[in-house]
């Protein structure tokens, strides 16, 4: 009778290493653009925003308040991750801390940015958890946050025009212990920021602070 090999702690070692990026990167991803579209979608259907305009409180100051909320959150997920992986499994960080720093802050402001711009889609309470994640999941499979995507595959083209591979890039590049400098790579760092950008114009454009029933 066969008997299955198990893998030996090296193999074991060097594929958490190729995976602990992806679970940092989808961390930053669920805390910032999964938490705010929810909270907003659901207060604005509540009517707490438009309540929220007729106290002291100024406007901008709750919503950077919500953003700096999940930003705070996403720093202590990825900060209990990556312990867990170097305490736990024996992972090795090359100590690009600068690298790691900028990837999870212009990843933090993206996701919020696009969370922020699909909450305004949102037709109810009801409707947020299946647009929202029916926009962040099929992205994640095809950016190769749960799986290797083969490059040159029309699957690597299609995520190449959107943030998540993007991001799973960055960080693949700031903890590979064979890498130079502080991982961060121009082009994935651009095309991030530029959806931050672009999603804040659009959450400009299209936010509302009363319920869309109204």
């Amino acid at each position: 009778m066969a008997t299955r090999r198990s893998r030996s702690p090296v193999a074991r070692r060097n594929s958490l290493s190729t995976t602990l990026p992806a679970i940092v990167g989808f961390g930053v991803i669920s805390a910032c653009y999964t938490n705010l579209a929810f909270a907003i979608s659901i207060r604005r259907e509540n009517g707490i925003l438009k309540r929220t305009r007729g106290t002291p409180i100024a406007p901008v100051s709750y919503l950077a308040g919500l953003v700096g909320n999940v930003i705070v959150i996403s720093l202590i997920l990825s900060t209990l991750t990556i312990a867990l992986g170097l305490l736990l499994y024996g992972i090795s960080f090359p100590g690009r801390y600068l690298g790691l720093i900028v990837t999870i802050a212009s990843a933090a402001f993206c996701f919020s940015a696009i969370g922020v711009a699909v909450s305004t889609f949102v037709p109810n309470e009801d409707a947020a958890p299946a647009i929202i994640n029916f926009i962040l999941f099929p992205l994640l499979f095809i950016s190769g946050t749960f799986g290797r995507v083969e490059d040159g595959s029309a699957l690597e083209r299609i995520s190449s025009f959107f943030p998540v591979r993007h991001l799973n890039e960055l960080m693949e590049a700031v903890f590979n212990p064979f890498g130079d400098g502080t991982g961060l790579i121009g082009v994935h760092l651009f095309v991030i920021v530029a959806w931050g950008v672009g999603a804040t114009a659009l959450s400009l454009k299209r936010f509302r602070w009363t319920p869309r029933s109204t």
